[in-house]
């Protein structure tokens, strides 16, 4: 194992449990020379009876000493191995709690655009579940190797003070197959590599058929039979290699049990020679084979340890590969030193010559866009769905950094902005927010968790987004759960979850705001309501609203016109419509689709 994993492993584990560390230690040692003792005992004990039966030699006293001894052995070494496993489980709990800890912190800090990559999913179906109990494996695979080694050495101690033929005889067969055993522990580990994506689709699906989102669409399309097909054939797919790999591991095993039960009969030949030439007591004989049994089922553990080891070690190689994750070369300073320094940005937003492909895609999000935007100017960008308008939101909140060029707010380069003072002067409503299934109040306050205790805030908040209309009609107010999923809440509608998703980004009280779509989900008559009072939503407020719709973009100060990721038109509504190209063209279209029952929000675009 490379030490730059292995010793930050043993650090942590030294750090969080010395007590464990300890314990498992001493009863490694003590365990390791526990079957040499019993093996005297029992020899000496068989001794000491057959003299008793054969002649008035033997002692009663000397047997029954024997036997104490034998039972105070076993007590101790019971009471032992328990201390050890309830002091190993109430470790494994704290270190469970520090790893997925790790994971879960590493993860939401990595860089937006890994979310985004298939392998880092997959990476963390490998590392998450049981964290610790397959970190500590390697260590206890080493412990186990030092107590299996103990115990063959003490075997082998034992036999070669009766003929040294013996220990050949019984180390031959387990040698002979411990380099396989070894190569099967590496490819384990591999069958559990390539099987993370087919374990995640296998997951997906079993989701998709049994949470309630997904089931409507599911019944009504008629698509369980097409999911349960699907989930059968990654499910029996990965069954039949962890079964190949379980054959190949019964066929070693059993190929090393038939050749030592083949060696045993010629060690079994040498005890009775050594029985007639030396006269070996039935206690010697007895013991004798038991010590060879021990030696080839010791050395056998070892070799299933050092399998293990070489299998489990592997768990720390991902775990930490994880944890370097995002550790290299930072583009964003690459940008900074390209940007001529003769360049002053002015206050407000300022994207200069901004370009951006997602990852793993040829398709350029944004070419050379640029724009200005001042303080407290509330300015619309839209265009189709896929022009670009969300990518820019995820470019201005450093979600993603830019392939060429630079984003300023407020006269700085945002990769050398503090994220989270970055993130704290936006406030951002997307058309896919979040609908927690806490309390009402929760799912408002998460806006801001340090104001959570200003009630007069939320409810302010509560009141702009038009959420004050409903709450009262809840069960407990905002106490109310909502949702099915973890409590029996109240069930809302999508206007009324998008209300919720407002009050939240209001409550945040940022500088900035951005709303991507924020009525998506709204009735038109609600919709008309949050249009007629944006002025009141975004006072004193930078406000960028993102939209492919156009019954907004005339509130704004001015229109920023996207298409196939470049800016095409920018300029106030009456500009760009005395303009009479794109702008004007997606306006009369759009006015065209309102219906009798739009037809004040029809009234109001005119």
């Amino acid at each position: 194992m490379e030490k730059r994993y292995l010793l930050p492993a043993l650090k942590v584990v030294w750090q969080k449990g010395k007590l464990w560390l300890f314990c498992t230690s001493f009863f490694t040692i003590i365990s390791g020379i526990q079957p040499l003792l019993i093996l005297w005992l029992t020899m000496e004990l068989i001794n000491e009876i057959t003299r008793l039966i054969s002649s008035a030699d033997g002692n009663y006293r000397t047997a029954m000493a024997l036997l104490l001894l034998q039972f105070l052995l076993v007590i101790f070494y019971s009471l032992a191995a328990k201390i050890d496993d309830y002091i190993s489980k109430r470790f494994e709990v704290t270190l469970d709690h520090h790893l997925q800890k790790l994971i879960l912190m590493k993860s939401s800090s990595l860089p937006y655009h890994f979310m985004e990559d298939p392998e880092i999913h997959n990476h963390l179906q490998r590392i998450l579940g049981s964290s610790s109990s397959s970190f500590l494996a390697p260590i206890r695979n080493a412990m186990g190797i030092g107590r299996s080694i103990l115990h063959s050495i003490s075997y082998m101690g034992f036999l070669f003070s009766f003929h040294w033929s013996l220990v050949v005889v019984a180390l031959l067969p387990t040698l002979t197959l411990f380099r396989l055993q070894v190569k099967l522990g590496a490819e384990s580990f591999q069958v559990h590599y390539r099987l993370a994506p087919a374990a995640r689709e296998t997951r997906y699906i079993s989701s998709l058929l049994t949470e309630k989102q997904s089931g409507k669409e599911i019944r009504l399309f008629g698509l369980t039979d097409v999911l349960l097909n699907r989930w059968s054939k990654q499910f029996l797919k990965s069954s039949k290699e962890v079964l190949t790999l379980l054959k190949k591991r019964s066929i070693l095993e059993a190929t090393m049990e038939a050749l030592a039960a083949l060696f045993y009969i010629f060690a079994a030949l040498i005890m009775i020679w050594l029985a007639v030439s030396s006269k070996l007591k039935i206690g010697d004989f007895v013991s004798l084979s038991q010590a060879v049994q021990g030696v080839q089922v010791a050395i056998q553990q070892v070799s299933r340890e050092v399998s293990r080891f070489f299998e489990q070690r592997l768990y720390l190689r991902d775990f930490y590969r994880f944890m370097e994750l995002g550790e290299g070369k930072d583009k964003s300073k690459e940008s900074i030193q390209e940007q001529p320094k003769q360049f002053i940005p002015p206050e407000g937003i300022v994207f200069a010559n901004v370009s951006f492909s997602y990852p793993n895609s040829n398709k350029i999000a944004l070419k050379q866009v640029s724009f200005h935007i001042h303080p407290l100017e509330k300015v619309a960008i839209v265009g189709e769905n896929g022009s670009g308008k969300t990518t820019i939101v995820k470019c201005l909140l450093g979600l993603y950094q830019p392939d060429h060029g630079q984003i300023y707010y407020n006269g700085k380069d945002i990769s050398v902005i503090n994220h989270e003072e970055l993130k704290k002067d936006f406030t951002v409503i997307f058309q896919d927010f979040m609908r927690y299934e806490f309390t009402l109040k929760d799912n408002i306050v998460f806006g801001d968790i340090s104001e959570k205790d200003n009630a007069k805030r939320m409810e302010q908040s509560a009141k702009e987004s038009g959420v004050d209309q409903f709450a009262g009609k809840l069960p407990d107010g905002y106490d109310t759960f909502l949702g099915k999923m973890l409590y029996d809440g109240e069930d809302l509608s999508g206007g009324q979850w998008q209300k919720i998703a407002l009050a939240r980004g209001l409550f945040r009280n940022g500088e900035v705001i951005i709303l991507d779509e924020p009525t998506a989900a709204l009735d038109p008559k609600t919709e008309l309501e949050i249009f007629q009072n944006f002025d009141s939503l975004t006072k004193g407020k930078t406000t960028i609203y993102i939209s492919h719709r156009m019954a907004a973009a005339k509130m704004a100060d001015r229109i920023i016109v996207l298409k196939e990721g470049e800016i095409i038109e920018m300029g106030s509504h009456q500009e760009l419509m005395d303009l009479g190209k794109e702008y004007f063209s997606m306006y009369q279209s759009q006015a065209q689709w309102f219906s009798e029952e739009r037809k004040e929000v029809v009234t109001w675009m005119s």
